[in-house]
This record gives structure tokens, sequence and C-alpha cells, in this order.
């Protein structure tokens, strides 16, 4: 529509200057000329003017398409502490804008703690968990923001095309209407101003409770987060402070204790609004500043912190506190935990291995360890110990082991290595021994020191030697000779012994008894004696 304007423009004053020229040869006054020429300079003046103003329009038109494309191209990254660059810089400009968000206010295009701490306020108010990251969640949030902050910006581009690009998009004036100077207030109870500096103060009048979003125009939005505009009550309306002073301490909840183990353990609480964390913690009562004590400056509602170093098997008492932005401090009562013993995990020391009692088809293992335990013992012919081997253990928790080794060949070579595992499985193993059998045993018991005592009227006791462990027999009858065929009756023990005694009972008044003694050994070599005699009373 302008430039069909400045186009009949142009052409009027075509028209106009041949009109003109045409007239003035013809009346050859040099004063209508004059005139003339005058009227045609101040037409070619406008144009000029007019070409200028939509030179001026398209490269602020550009501009603004280009802010807008900006604008909704922010937030497209996964952002976390240790990110940088133009995103990161976008978000602090905009979180800067609301000072209990982003109270520092830097703009560093570096996602550092004071962003992230500025993310877990925005989350927290927006109820969205409070990671301090721009993940998924947050990231829709702030886009959807944005989607309200484009509607209105494309119409605001309509209106200025419509208008020349004079007064949507005034530098004198962003948000008014008017060209008023003074400040407008609306009728839902809230001002606007603008300035020349692209900086806004958006205030509410203390006269209503209404509550309402201002959303900012395009052209406008740029200098706010660059700038940062307040926000606060109107001047002249009664009180100047831009939101109520924050007097209470952060109420703390749900304190325990959880994954206990001999030397840490985990504290957790709750806190009704954002602050840091600390535990402060010892051994004895009563805490004082002295005390342990263990903190994080990230603000959450859900605290955590991790107790380290501690000591096995102790009593320990803490405290947790938690501090919000404005500096109030809740510190809550005395609370107690109890670590675990310190897990044991060495070996026992296993000494003084020796093998006793070793006859032709058996030995005895034998050793010592400094705690209690188990005991086995792996043996084989072969020095390897292979998944043949034989194995004998005993269950047992004790510190003098003996370990029996039965159905041995004669005459041969076994190796072995001895192991004992504690009550905490720790275990250790001997390096590999060996010992040798003795060789068939086929000699024997040696029979000696015969004699019948304690002799009564219906019994005796007949005792004896033998010169290796063996069990013994009597046998007996009133006839000569006595054999172990014709024997009236025998007594017998299986223990294998080297000194024996057997009763014998039943017997009659007065009599001579005639009897013989036995013994064999465990190779199962037999000796007997030679005839005996004793007599009843």
């Amino acid at each position: 529509m302008i430039k069909k304007k400045l186009g009949v423009l142009v052409i009027a004053a075509m028209f106009i200057s041949s009109s003109f020229v045409a007239s003035a040869q013809t009346t050859d006054s040099a004063a209508t000329i004059a005139a003339l020429q005058t009227q045609i300079q101040t037409l070619l003046t406008q144009v000029a003017a007019l070409q200028s103003q939509i030179a001026q329009m398209t490269t602020r038109q550009q501009q603004i398409q280009s802010d807008v494309q900006n604008i909704r191209d922010t937030f497209n990254l996964y952002l976390s502490t240790g990110s940088s660059g133009d995103e990161v810089k976008s978000l602090q400009e905009l979180l800067a804008q609301d000072p209990t968000l982003y109270p520092e206010g830097l703009i560093t295009g570096y996602y550092g703690s004071l962003t992230a701490r500025a993310i877990m306020r925005f989350q927290a108010r927006h109820g969205i968990e409070q990671a301090g990251v721009v993940g998924p969640k947050t990231r829709a949030q702030l886009n959807e923001l944005f989607l309200k902050i484009n509607k209105k910006i494309d119409q605001e581009i309509s209106k200025a095309i419509q208008n020349g690009m004079h007064d949507a998009f005034s530098d004198d004036n962003m948000f008014d209407d008017d060209d008023d100077d003074d400040d407008d207030m609306m009728d839902d109870g809230h001002w606007q101003n603008g300035n020349k500096n692209n900086k806004v103060t958006l205030c509410h009048n203390p006269n209503t409770s209404a509550r309402h979003t201002i959303i900012v125009a395009g052209a406008a939005l740029k200098a706010h987060l660059k700038h940062g505009d307040t926000q606060g009550v109107c001047g002249g309306g009664g009180d100047t402070s831009m939101s109520t002073p924050d007097s209470n301490a952060p109420v703390l909840s749900d304190i325990s204790v959880s994954v206990i183990t001999y030397n840490s353990a985990s504290v957790s609480w709750r806190t009704d609004e954002l602050a840091n964390s600390a535990v402060r913690y010892s051994g004895t009562l009563p805490l004082t500043d002295g005390a342990s004590a263990t903190s994080s400056v990230v603000v959450t509602t859900n605290h955590k912190l991790i107790l380290t170093n501690l000591a096995p098997t102790t009593s320990y008492y803490f405290v947790v506190i938690s501090k919000d932005d404005a500096g109030h401090t809740a510190t809550s009562s005395v609370h107690s935990f109890d670590t675990l013993s310190e897990p044991d995990i060495s070996t026992p020391m296993i000494s003084v291995i020796q093998v006793v009692d070793i006859t032709d088809t058996a030995a005895r293992v034998t050793w010592s360890t400094n705690e209690s335990a188990n005991s086995r013992v792996r043996f084989d012919a072969s020095l390897s110990l292979s998944g043949g081997s034989d194995t004998v253990s005993q269950a047992s928790l004790v510190t003098s082991h003996s370990v029996p080794l039965t159905g041995l060949a004669s005459s041969t070579v076994y190796y072995y290595e001895v192991s004992s595992s504690d009550i905490a499985s720790n275990t250790a193993t001997s390096s590999i021994y060996m010992f040798t059998t003795a060789a068939p045993d086929t000699i024997a018991p040696v029979i000696s020191s015969i004699e019948a005592t304690s002799t009564t009227a219906i019994g005796a006791d007949i005792v004896w030697a033998t010169n290796e462990a063996a069990d013994g027999i009597v046998w007996y009858g009133t006839t000569t000779p006595i054999t172990t065929i014709n024997a009236f009756g025998f007594a017998h023990h299986v223990n294998f012994v080297t000194s024996h005694t057997l009763s014998l009972t039943g017997l009659t008044a007065s009599t001579t008894y005639y009897y013989l003694v036995g013994a064999k050994d465990s190779s199962g070599n037999q000796a007997t004696s030679t005839e005996k005699t004793f007599m009843t009373e």
C-alpha cells in the first residue's frame, strides 16, 4: 500500500513537472516558472523521504523476523552443568528476569552451579523434579511459555506491517498504544511504562488483587532479556518492595538414616522450600561447632548427604541443617544411628602342619590357625592334586585341627594340602606337603604280663599287655588242654589298646579254670597266648 502511494506521488510529480514546464514555455513568465520549480523540488524531497522510510521499514522487518526466529529456536538442547554456548546464555537471560529464580543474574553462557540452582527453583515452581538440568520436561515448560510469546509476536508483526511500523514497535514506547510519556494504568490494575533505553518496569497496583500474565512484544523482548527489566509495586502505591519478604525458616521433615555400613551412612530429609543441606555429627554428645560436618550448597527440597569415614560399631549423633536463600536457618533435634561391625576380610593364618599316626593304611593330619575356622584336607597319590583327589572335611570352627585319613595304600607317597575358612568365609590354603604310608603290617602283637586277678567264687579278671594296639579275647573252660575250639566260654573287647582287662563271670566255686588270651592288631595280625590257670574261691 505504501509503495503504491509512493508510485502515485512519483507519477504526479512527473506530470506536474511536464505540465508546468510546458505552461512556462507558453506564458514565458519567469516568476511562474520559479514557483513551479520550487513545488517540484518539494515533491521530490517528499519522495526521497518516503523511499528512505520504506528502506528502514524493510530493514526493521527483517530484524524482527530474525529475532523471532532466534526466539523460536531457543531451548532445543539438553543442558546441564558444564554446558556452554548461546542457548545457555539465552537461558540465563530469561531466568535473570525473575530475581526470585536467578538472583545473581550472571549472563556468562556457561552452565554452572548458579544456573543449576536457578533451574531447580524454576522446576519447583512448575512441579517438575528438581534435577537442576534442562531435560525434556523442563524444556517443554520453557517452550510452552515461548509459544505464548510467539503467538503475540506474530500478531505484532502483522500489526507493524499494517501500521507502517510506527505504533507497534516505536522506540519511544513499546508497550503503550498512545504517545503519552506518562504512565498509563490499565483496567485490570496493572501499570506499564516504556522508555527509550528499551527497559520497562512492570508493577502491580496494590489497590487490586488481580494476577495477570504479561506478554512482551517481540521487538522489546531482547531488550528485556539483555537489560534485566524489573517488577514490583508501582511508585506512589505505598509498598515499594518487589515481593513479601521471606521471614520463615525452612520446615524440616522425614529425617531418616539409610544404607548404614561399618564406615558410612546416608542421611535424608525434606524441607517445605528450597534450601541447602548440612549434617553435623559426632560419636559423643553434645554436638558442638567442632563436630564433624558435611554439606551441599545445592538448593533443593529433597536432601541427602553421605557421611563417610565413620568408625565401626559406634553410636553416632547428628542434626540436619537447612538454610533458604533469605538466610533463614532450620536445625533439627538430635538423632542417632549405629554403624555396623567392620567386615572380616582377613584369612586365617595356618601353621604347624604335620602328619602323625602314620600306618600302612591311615594317617592323621594336624595344624593350627590364629582364629576359629573349619578344617579340610585334600590328598592324592598324584602331586597335581587334580579334581579326582580325596577330601576330608570337618565343619566345626576350631583353632587346633586334626583330620584322620583312612583307606590309604601301604608304602605309598601321598601329597596333601590343608585349608581353613573362618565364619566370614575367608579361606586360607597351605602349600602342598607329602608323607609316605608304612609297609604292610605282617607281625602279630606280642602278648605279655598275663594274670588272673580279683578272683571270687563266681568270677575273675584276666589282665595282660600287648606291644601294639590290638583288641582282646579270653577263651576259658574247666578241661585241659584248652583251645579256641573246645573252650567253655569266651569274653571279648574291640578296643585297640595295649593294656587289656576282661572279666569272667558265672563261674563255679572252688573250681580250676584253664584259659587263653588273644590279641589282633588293625592289620589283622593275631597272637594267642599259652594256656594259663586259676581257681575260684
